[in-house]
């Protein structure tokens, strides 16, 4: 399964490595809670899209964590220059072999609205476990950006970002975990490629 996983991981960095649009994020989850007990948790994701034509597009997303990682890639329509609907498939290192996702973009000048959600196969005695989600609303004055987000694993609350270069994204979500009951800080770098 590993192998299927790096070849699959492999094959959509290649073709988002083309696309117009490429982002590598890494951000460090940080807290304590009853389930995990840890105090920070790494992250590393992988995302690109590039739009074929004025409303067809492919997109591609990789994730590596400690415990597991994924990739799906998939196409995204843009019926209007302010919305951009994706849905893909993939794979996943565990519990399961496959990967469902589909995403909404709307963007009005400087205020954008981002959802975000995927599916995977549940394990055995845990039915409806295996999903995550993400939603935002960001607005940008400057260099800074300002918002809420509620993001399934991580946090729920205030979105603060800065960019001091069109390149360059540092940003923070500190916010609660309603999964294990814990407040957490979510800090992150994005580095447009």
């Amino acid at each position: 399964m590993k192998k299927y996983l790096v070849l699959f991981i492999l094959m959509v960095g290649s073709t988002t490595v083309f696309s117009q649009s490429a982002l590598f994020s890494t951000y460090l989850k940080m807290g304590y809670d009853s389930v995990s007990k840890q105090t920070y948790v790494p992250d590393m994701n992988f995302s690109g899209q590039r739009m074929l034509s004025e409303h067809w597009g492919v997109f591609g997303f990789c994730l590596v964590e400690q415990k597991t990682a994924k990739a799906y890639g998939g196409v995204v329509y843009s019926p209007a220059k302010w919305v951009k609907l994706r849905v893909g498939i993939g794979l996943e290192q565990k519990p399961s072999l496959y990967r469902l996702a589909a995403g909404a973009l709307f963007n009005f000048d400087k205020f954008t609205i981002f959802l975000a959600g995927e599916r995977g196969k549940d394990d055995v005695g845990k039915p409806g476990q295996n999903y995550w989600y993400r939603a935002s609303a960001k607005y940008q004055v400057k260099n800074w950006e300002l918002g809420v987000i509620s993001w399934r694993y991580h946090a729920t609350g205030l979105w603060l970002g800065y960019a001091p270069t069109k390149w360059l994204n540092i940003w923070t979500v500190p916010g609660y975990d309603f999964r294990v009951n814990a407040w957490r800080v979510v800090v992150g770098l994005d580095t447009r490629i």
